[in-house]
């Protein structure tokens, strides 16, 4: 009896354990997504902020920032470029493989070898399984 009651209690049809809201979860994901968005807006004017102070980015229009950023935002206009779809494309494609990781994705444009991005995927891998 006692058995019985105690899975009636935690029974998704009965009154006393509601339902999910999916409307009230989907608020709750906005909030935390458009909180993660302002942080991202943060970093990126404080590193902004960093370049334009280094010598990378005090020659004004001239700068390897200045020109880096032109390029990449003129390319969000270019049809037969890099549209704002395919510059999140670089970060996040449509149908990633094993080998797309985001970070892989960018250390590939820093430079790193082919050997030290296996490299660190075997070792990002292994880091999984850390208790």
């Amino acid at each position: 009896m006692i058995a019985q009651l105690f899975r009636s209690l935690f029974h998704r049809d009965k009154v006393l354990l509601p339902k999910p809201d999916p409307i009230a979860r989907a608020q709750s994901e906005i909030a935390e997504l458009r909180s993660m968005v302002y942080d991202l807006l943060v970093e990126v004017e404080a590193i902004r902020e960093t370049l334009l102070k280094s010598p990378f980015g005090s020659d004004g229009p001239h700068s390897p920032y200045a020109i880096a950023y032109r390029d990449t935002a003129f390319r969000t206009h270019d049809a037969s470029g890099c549209t704002g779809d395919k510059l999140l494309a670089q970060f996040y494609p449509s149908s990633p493989k094993r080998d797309d990781w985001r970070e892989c994705l960018f250390m590939h444009r820093l430079g790193f070898s082919t050997d030290a991005i296996a490299r660190y995927m075997r070792e990002a891998e292994a880091a999984e399984t850390y208790t």
